[in-house]
């Protein structure tokens, strides 16, 4: 009986421990599996980025350093059969697509380890639709890669297959950039439940200038993971392109609220700040942000707004205009030398000279005409205004006026040239665009750029 009793608890206790190893091997699982997805949305911020590429290669052989194994050994056999007794071999197959990928970025398309990652994706995943799609990226085989990407073949992929399909398209053939979108657009209502596919779905769309489907793929992200804090800066900035300023500064407060220490959160609120016209409020924001992460173009920012506050002179903001070469940051201090609240503090001649002596520099910026627009008026050269403008009616792809801003603008310049009737129309226009933004509560944008337009449109149709 003793003896019995014995072995009936013996057999227990090892019961009770190999459930506890299988709790923790679970717990390992989806630890590995949040890392990957993590990963996958990190390597999109990637793409283009020599340097950044290769902290993500390192971070790729951590994430599965901290789950036990090491696919860059020798020996791949104790790693192999480790992820194949577990329910996570497709994964982590389409998980070494991602990092083949960035791989032969860094280490060069002959490396042996970025070749190995392909035969170990190889040997876990023997999905003939994936193989054959790991095949066409090996061999760099664009036929075969937009083949697989037809309307008719794209349901056969599944979606971190259709991500790294878009991705390699994307980075090695920019031309094919048009057949990116196409997967996007069929894509996105075959798997509308992947939080990847939305996320990516929103910021191409959003470089594209289609805002509104760029708003709606960051909800639909949003919604799958209401945690991210980063899906909810996304949503906030879709809102300011489409010239919510309102509901982007709700969103930037409720990021903040969520999580106070995400550079992100605070930097989303103070673009929504600075459009309604808080200048101390987007100040603090940018400020926040910038103690949290080191950004360049959001030192470009704190450094206008203290100008507009007194806090920096017009001096500091030229010199700082003159010392730099990059584009979006040099169009930051060129908007804040020519909309700085009081008038004798702009310098819109300086503006217009960089303008044009830089060509180079703001070569295909789709924002250029807002800036020689403003320049203009500022000068008082309302017929060279006008052709500035011309026929934009685009939002450009920095965020310097909200949609509802141009239209006065450009009511106000019809103005100045004597078009009277094509003036009201577009001040028509404006207040269609005002009344839709501002219903409920009109007082939050009293000092909003739109409001700032509209009363210069008012006075100049006055006259």
């Amino acid at each position: 009986m003793r003896e019995r009793a014995q072995r009936f608890v013996g057999q227990a206790e090892l019961a009770v421990g190999e459930a506890e190893r299988e709790r923790e091997l679970l717990r390992q699982d989806e630890a590995l599996r949040a890392r990957l997805v993590d990963l996958r949305l990190e390597q999109i911020e990637t793409i283009g980025n020599t340097k950044r590429e290769a902290e993500f290669d390192k971070a790729f052989a951590q994430a599965f350093h901290d789950y036990g194994v090491d696919l860059e050994a020798a020996d791949l056999v104790p790693a192999l059969e480790r992820i194949r007794e577990r329910d996570i071999a497709e994964e982590v197959a389409l998980a070494l697509d991602d990092w083949g990928r960035v791989r032969r970025k860094v280490l060069g398309p002959n490396s042996e380890v970025a070749k190995n990652l392909f035969y170990l994706a190889m040997d876990l995943d023997e999905d003939p639709e994936r193989r054959r799609m790991r095949e066409a990226i090996y061999a760099n085989d664009l036929a075969a890669m937009l083949e697989l990407s037809a309307p008719e073949n794209l349901a056969k992929l599944a979606p971190g297959s259709i991500w790294v399909l878009s991705a390699t398209l994307w980075d090695r053939f920019p031309e094919r950039r048009p057949d990116v979108y196409r997967m996007y657009d069929q894509a996105l209502h075959l798997y509308p439940g992947d939080f990847v596919l939305q996320w990516v779905g929103g910021n191409i769309y959003q470089d594209a200038g289609r805002h509104q489907a760029s708003l709606a793929c960051r909800i639909a992200a949003l919604s799958l993971r209401p945690d991210n804090i980063s899906a909810r800066a996304r949503v906030a900035e879709s809102l300011l392109f489409l010239g919510r300023s309102t509901d982007s500064e709700g969103a930037g407060r409720a990021c903040v609220a969520a999580d106070p220490s995400n550079a992100d959160a605070h930097y989303a609120l103070a673009m929504a700040q600075l459009q309604l016209g808080d200048h101390a409020g987007a100040l603090a924001s940018v400020s926040r942000a910038l103690a949290l992460r080191e950004v360049a173009n959001w030192r470009s920012d704190e450094l206008v707004l203290r100008f507009y506050l007194g806090q920096a002179t017009r001096a500091q903001v030229a010199e700082a205009l003159a010392r730099t070469g990059d584009r979006d940051i040099a169009g930051t201090y060129g908007f804040g030398l020519l909309e700085h609240p009081d008038p004798a503090q702009r310098d819109p001649e300086l503006v217009l000279r960089t303008l044009e002596g830089r060509p180079a520099l703001f070569m295909d910026a789709d924002w250029v005409f807002v800036l020689e627009t403003l320049a203009r008026i500022r000068s008082g050269d309302w017929s060279g205004a006008q052709t500035a403008l011309a026929d934009h009616y685009s939002t450009p792809s920095l965020s310097f006026l909200s949609p509802g801003a141009l239209i006065f603008m450009r009511a106000l310049i019809y103005a100045h040239v004597g078009r009277e009737d094509a003036a009201r129309e577009c001040y028509a226009r404006g207040m269609v665009e005002w009344n839709a933004q501002t219903g409920g509560n009109p007082a939050a944008w009293e000092r909003s750029d739109m409001m700032l337009w509209r009363r210069e449109a008012e006075a100049a149709l006055a006259k």
